[in-house]
């Protein structure tokens, strides 16, 4: 017979196993409450994040790179807003609240204009690194310069300049091509992402003596590749992120080839060409017969190219292909078949 325990022990039992269960909990970590972004205010302490109207902000810089601007425009663009909501979360500016109330934007001047340019917002967040609005104009460049929290050089390199002369606007800060430069290389794994102020500046200079930046259309992904290049050399082994010398083979060039190596291991594991086709055809909606394994090596890398210029999200094929197969699909035959954009 089984054994069938008193009525009254359950709700006992359970009760107990509750308080046991709350008690646990209780005294568990919590998660520390996300700060909240409030409206600007002079008054704000270090430490508060807040919205800020982007033409309130005041640049501290004389220039950016209005390539990296227009890119980062269009990322921003086609996020949905659900994503858009989370990218803004992840991306928050600085500022240092200055005499008089004037909130100083101290990194994010790329970011703000990207949103301006995008059309998505009128206002960004930002975190108060300082509020130093009761020090004399004097006082707080002297702190500023103190801190590394403004850069005084102009598009050509040429500095230190006077603070006065700074724009007082994000929309009057000039174009310097050698700032866009630097952000691409780093973008594609030349070197690494710091916490130094004004990093992607010491680059571009270190660039400006090295690389000429042509007119012509395909000059910049030119610039890009011979930056990737001499981003590994020793030369460059005193600015912030160095990754040092470069161990291998993988070619430095902004084609798509420099983007599948950082992916994938190379070469991948062999198996059927034949396979690495027909997943290609499939994404690409053909008929698998197009790929006959006869022709394979003719059209198989056209067909990715294709694919990839008409913005279909190929990153999920193009994972399973490399890993499967494709010890022929190397990214130095992709490089010289064209240029590849790949999306995620």
């Amino acid at each position: 017979m089984r054994y069938a325990p008193p009525a009254i022990l359950v709700p006992a039992s359970i009760a107990l196993l509750g308080a046991c269960v709350g008690f646990a909990v209780a005294l568990a970590p919590q998660a520390a409450p996300p700060v909240q972004a409030v409206a600007y205010s002079p008054d704000l302490p270090a430490g508060s994040r807040c919205t800020v109207p982007i033409d309130m902000l005041r640049p501290t810089q004389f220039a950016v790179g209005y390539w990296e601007v227009d890119r980062r425009a269009e990322n921003i663009a086609q996020k949905t807003p659900k994503k858009l909501a989370k990218y803004l979360q992840e991306h928050v500016g600085r500022i240092v609240i200055g005499p008089g109330g004037v909130p100083y934007l101290i990194d994010g001047h790329h970011l703000a204009l990207a949103l301006r340019k995008a059309k998505v917002a009128n206002a960004m967040e930002v975190r108060v690194d300082a509020n130093l609005r009761h020090l004399t104009p004097q006082q707080f460049w002297a702190k500023m310069q103190q801190n590394n929290w403004v850069y005084l050089y102009d598009e050509n390199g040429d500095g230190p300049l006077d603070v006065e002369k700074l724009p007082r606007r994000l929309t009057e800060l000039r174009d310097d091509p050698y700032r866009a430069l630097a952000w691409a290389v780093r973008d594609q794994g030349g070197y690494r992402k710091t916490d130094m102020p004004f990093a992607e500046f010491h680059w571009a200079n270190f660039f400006r003596s090295r690389i000429k930046i042509g007119k012509q259309p395909g000059d910049f992904q030119r610039a890009i590749q011979e930056g990737l290049r001499l981003a590994r050399t020793p030369a460059a082994s005193h600015l912030p992120g160095y990754l040092g010398p470069s161990d291998d083979k993988r070619p430095a060039d902004d084609s798509g080839a420099a983007d599948l190596h950082r992916r994938f291991f190379w070469p991948p594991r062999e198996q059927s060409r034949r396979e690495v086709c027909r997943t290609l055809c499939k994404a690409d909606g053909r008929r698998r017969s197009v790929c006959h394994f006869g022709t394979w090596q003719q059209n198989t890398t056209q067909l990715l190219v294709e694919t990839c210029r008409r913005k279909f999200c190929a990153h999920r094929a193009l994972r399973l292909a490399l890993r499967e197969s494709a010890r022929d699909l190397h990214p130095e035959n992709i490089r010289r078949t064209g240029q590849l954009s790949f999306t995620s």
